[in-house]
């Protein structure tokens, strides 16, 4: 879904008024309600409470910023299908259970994890996703609304590969700008971070210059390769352990 930011700033509407969300900053809620559909959670970010929980997308005028809270009451969920917003009637929608560490053992947070397995797509989906926001007239950059998503993580799953490297390196590259916010957030708000990086595209050593030269003060848990080599089994339980911890 190439156009997926593009397509919900430009197309989509306040899941409270149902006013239309161009010209106006973008607001995303996490709901306590399940989201029946595939891939609740954005980008490479991983929020408190991934595990199927549905998000709304709110305007300007249904947002406190001052004071953090809501204006009225949610009514639509957010699904991106196909790269365009659908929405869903909130009432339709089951409440979400507490989060426990039994279901967590017992697999819920199953959404979270297929971010993680296909890692290639979903960070070519934010990759495709900032040059459309960044051009949009009076929408805030892609960098504020990583950033924004970021804030309200409790952890970062960070996804490596060549073009990751290459727009971290590279001051002219379109995604350098965010790439360094995202990190400047980490550090600043003491996010824990597990790297998954591509084996075939990252070599150790390339790993090593990116923790000393732009990872400096970032609390790394562990970094675990992906490749043909790497049981699947390994990402996850790493990822299970960072979430238990």
């Amino acid at each position: 879904m190439p156009d997926s930011f593009k397509q919900v700033m430009e197309e989509g509407e306040c899941c409270i008024c149902g006013a239309p969300l161009k010209g106006s900053h973008i607001n995303f809620v996490n709901l306590n309600k399940i989201a029946t559909w595939p891939f609740p959670v954005w980008g490479n970010i991983l929020v408190d409470e991934p595990w199927q929980r549905a998000m709304a997308v709110l305007c300007d005028n249904c947002v406190d910023e001052e004071k953090g809270v809501i204006k009225g009451e949610v009514k639509k969920a957010l699904e991106i299908r196909d790269s365009a917003p659908v929405y869903h009637d909130v009432d339709e929608l089951e409440d979400a259970p507490p989060i426990t560490k039994k279901m967590v053992d017992d697999g819920e947070r199953k959404r979270a994890q297929e971010a993680t397995d296909s890692q290639r797509e979903t960070l070519h989906i934010m990759l495709d996703d900032i040059p459309h926001a960044t051009a949009l007239r009076g929408i805030p950059s892609a960098e504020d609304v990583n950033a924004k998503l970021l804030e309200q993580s409790k952890y970062y799953l960070m996804l490596v590969n060549e073009g990751y490297l290459h727009g971290l390196r590279d001051p002219n590259d379109p995604q350098h700008p965010d790439f360094l916010r995202q990190l400047e957030v980490t550090r600043r708000m003491k996010k824990r971070t597990l790297i998954v990086y591509v084996e075939k595209e990252v070599s150790i050593q390339d790993l090593e210059q990116l923790r000393e030269e732009f990872m400096q003060g970032i609390d790394v848990y562990d970094c675990i390769p992906m490749g043909e080599d790497v049981p699947e089994s390994e990402i996850k339980d790493a990822l299970k352990r960072m979430l238990d911890g």
